[in-house]
């Protein structure tokens, strides 16, 4: 190809022939030979073509709101390992047996005790050393116990049982209970085993 002329940038070549025709070529994409620095300025530059115009990127979509994180369930040092009802008429009647793998009985532990929202004080707390029974002879209803509660109440509504230290701060989960005012099954049972 022979260098006919460029532009006033000197960044495009006039050149020709290709197919018999004058063409621009970029500078940067020829190796040229001789000297260029002479070569005359075109009289016939063309327009050149308007640059693209870059196809917009798609929107951003918005951004779902921020989800609050949940809050983390407590992470107590007792599991609730059953809670049970037992035919009792006359009283409400709450038992507790606090152990571990390596003890027996576990003491110095009590129940924050709620019926219908309202709590019911507990003075009593859990004895170490050797568990009592919850029935004085062998039945299917006999449990491993190491402290009870008796109240004098009408037994209608939802009691939550929940395991306390002696700070009366929750070490373990709670269990509920249904009673209804007639209830024959006035007795609960809950046992929590150390982790």
């Amino acid at each position: 190809l022979q260098i006919q002329g460029k532009n006033p940038a000197g960044d495009w070549w006039q050149v020709c022939c290709v197919n018999g025709q004058t063409v621009w070529i970029a500078a940067f994409l020829v190796d040229t030979t001789g000297p260029v620095d002479a070569v005359a300025v075109a009289a016939n530059i063309p327009t050149p073509p308007p640059a693209p115009t870059p196809t917009p990127a798609p929107p951003t979509p918005t951004p779902a709101p921020a989800q609050p994180t949940p809050t983390p369930a407590p992470a107590y040092s007792f599991d609730l390992i059953l809670a049970e009802q037992f035919p009792e008429p006359s009283v409400v009647r709450i038992w507790l047996y606090v152990f571990s793998d390596s003890e027996l009985a576990l003491g110095g532990y009590s129940l924050k005790v709620t019926q219908n929202g309202v709590e019911h004080p507990v003075n009593a707390q859990t004895h170490g050393g050797q568990p009592d029974q919850t029935w004085p002879v062998q039945s299917p209803r006999t449990r491993f116990a190491n402290m009870k509660v008796e109240l004098n109440v009408p037994p209608g509504g939802t009691w939550v049982l929940q395991l306390v230290d002696g700070a009366g701060n929750p070490v373990g989960p709670p269990a509920e209970f249904q009673l209804s005012n007639n209830d024959q099954e006035r007795e609960m049972y809950v046992r929590y085993k150390k982790r």
